[in-house]
Parts: structure tokens; sequence; C-alpha cells
């Protein structure tokens, strides 16, 4: 009977220890999901105050234009493509496609 109780407590610690194992597992996994969240929504917070720069500085140009004579571009070739290369690096992507969708999945408004 010692025996059978033994054995029966040997498993149950058994058990306790590949529980607590897998548990440390998830908590790591879980720690990882946290960071790349926080990192996600930092990018995400920093898209939407330059979006908000660019549409005021956009405005801006374009009401002045308005006043004066009307412009067919708000932005000259060279700002845009610098604003384009510092969206991709904040959202992380390779081109302006991967870009977009990236955008998309972080839910910005278009």
């Amino acid at each position: 009977m010692l025996g059978l109780l033994e054995t029966r407590e040997a498993a149950a610690r058994e058990r306790v220890e590949d529980l607590r194992e897998a548990a440390a597992r998830a908590a790591a996994v879980l720690e990882a999901a946290e960071i790349e969240l926080d990192r996600r929504m930092i990018a995400r917070e920093e898209l939407v105050e330059a979006l908000a720069v660019s549409a005021a500085e956009t405005t801006a140009v374009t009401e002045a234009e308005t006043e004066a004579e009307p412009a067919p571009v708000a932005l000259s070739l060279r700002t845009y493509r610098r604003r384009v290369a510092e969206l991709m690096v904040k959202l992380e992507a390779d081109s302006r496609y991967q870009a977009g969708l990236r955008a998309g999945e972080l839910g910005l408004p278009r």
C-alpha cells in the first residue's frame, strides 16, 4: 500500500513540474507578445502623429496656394519621398505596398 502511494506521489510531482515548465514557457511567449504589442502601438501612434503633421502642412500649403494661384502638387517630390521613407521605416516595411498593408493591420485611417 505504501508503494502505491509513493508511486502516485511521484507521478503527481512529475505532473506539477511539467505544468510549471509549461507555465514558464507560456509566460515567456506572453512577455514577447506584450513587447511586440507595445512596439506596434508606439509605431502606430508615431505614424498617426506624422500623418497629422503632414496633413496640417499640406492643408496650410493648399490654403496658401488657393489664396494665390492653385498648384497641382502640395508637396515637393523630395518631401514626399522623405515622408514615405520615414513612414516605411516606422512600419518596418520594405515597399509602399507592404507599408499600406501594415497600416491597415494597425487600423490606421486612409
